[in-house]
């Protein structure tokens, strides 16, 4: 008999997981963590705290190892999340859009409260309105959508430091006027809540419209993990990893001779204007990392049949990713804003990455309790309920 659904009938929620796309979740939120304390410690427009040598050293590490690869993989998992979902209400002969809009909509919601009270760079509402569009491209023509995703992931942020960089730059006069630096440290070190959530909404209309990389490879890999999920690629990479090997070996040597090259000239990015062709090439290099850590994430989970300590941690972190990342916000939120610690643009960058690992490691001993008394995190838990409507 064929399911059927109408205004009475309430869509239940799956069970089925997938460990390895967990554990990735898990370990894409680590990079974020990694990433985005940088934002709570200094402004985009002015910089943040001058370090020495070594902490020089360690912030190029993390523009080589970290930066865009993190978003990436957590861009590509949320747009498989998607076709994971719409396959499993297909199965069962239920209409998709309708919960799909909902869950867009509750996801903006949760956005629009991260950016108000926690974090000038969170990505929430983005994933909103991009895995929106999206879908609905996807859905129109999978094809189209996957070269939208090409042009977006290539050419999006080199077009818009060609054609835009210049008078960008130019429009931030106004910001630099009414905000000096010593102004915005005083505001997140000392302001009020009204204060604190004014700047940092201005601060994320600067920190999007100056985003292009960001932006490209958040849509591209959000379009990418849909067609992955659509097409069940990801059944087939999961249950076939040796047949990988050759592509790893090459993406990992890739990356480490690009890697060692960036290092080397001290450079964090290749942009076009700079040459294309290592703008090519660095492009390829963050795929090339993005795939080693997906790889290696799964070649574990495959050796230790999920049964690792490491394997478990990170599966647990990517079950409660959204309570994570919210939670994480909140923790940084209180380190370095006037809420809290008030330790805003005073941290190094030695400490501040030890401050990044203390932080997720205090959120894996969260999820690790957390998850021996309940299924779900707490905010997945309200995620479901307002999705499902039960």
């Amino acid at each position: 008999m064929v399911a059927t659904m109408n205004s009475n009938t309430r869509i239940q929620p799956t069970p089925t997981r997938i460990v390895a796309i967990d554990a990735l979740r898990g370990f894409a939120l680590f990079g974020i963590y990694l990433s985005i304390i940088h934002s709570y410690n200094g402004s985009m427009v002015y910089g943040g705290v001058e370090n020495d040598q070594a902490g020089r050293f360690i912030g190029l590490l993390s523009s080589t190892f970290i930066n865009l690869r993190f978003i990436g993989l957590f861009s590509l998992l949320f747009g498989l999340g998607i076709a994971l979902q719409e396959n499993r209400f297909r199965a069962r002969s239920l209409p998709f859009s309708p919960f799909f809009l909902r869950r867009m909509a509750i996801l903006a919601c949760f956005g629009l409260i991260n950016t108000t009270f926690f974090f000038n760079t969170e990505i929430l509402l983005v994933y909103a309105v991009f895995g929106t569009a999206a879908y609905a491209l996807a859905k129109l023509n999978l094809k189209l959508a996957v070269a939208v995703a090409a042009f977006a992931f290539f050419i999006w942020g080199n077009y818009f430091e060609l054609a835009h960089r210049g008078s960008l730059i130019e429009s931030f006069g106004w910001f630099q006027e009414a905000y000096p630096f010593e102004r915005i440290k005083e505001i997140y070190r000392t302001g009020s809540l009204h204060e604190m959530a004014r700047l940092r909404w201005i601060e994320y209309a600067i920190v999007y419209t100056d985003n292009g990389f960001h932006l490209g490879m958040s849509i591209a890999m959000i379009i990418c993990g849909y067609s992955i999920g659509a097409k069940g690629l990801h059944i087939r990479f999961l249950e076939n990893l040796q047949a990988y090997q050759k592509q790893f070996a090459l993406a990992l040597a890739f990356s480490l001779v690009f890697a060692l090259y960036a290092i080397a000239t001290g450079r964090a990015l290749f942009l076009v204007t700079e040459g294309p062709i290592s703008a090519v090439a660095y492009s390829v290099f963050l795929l090339c990392t993005l795939f080693v850590y997906l790889y290696l994430i799964c070649l574990l989970h495959q050796k230790t049949h999920g049964k690792s300590l490491l394997v478990k941690a990170l599966a647990n972190n990517g079950k409660l990713c959204l309570t994570g990342y919210m939670g994480g916000a909140f923790a940084y939120t209180f380190i370095f804003h006037s809420n809290g610690l008030g330790l805003y643009a005073t941290v190094k960058a030695i400490p501040l990455h030890a401050i990044a690992l203390g932080t997720y490691l205090a959120f894996t001993l969260f999820s690790y309790l957390w998850l021996t008394r309940f299924k779900q995190g707490p905010l997945e838990s309200l995620y479901r309920k307002i999705s499902y409507k039960n």
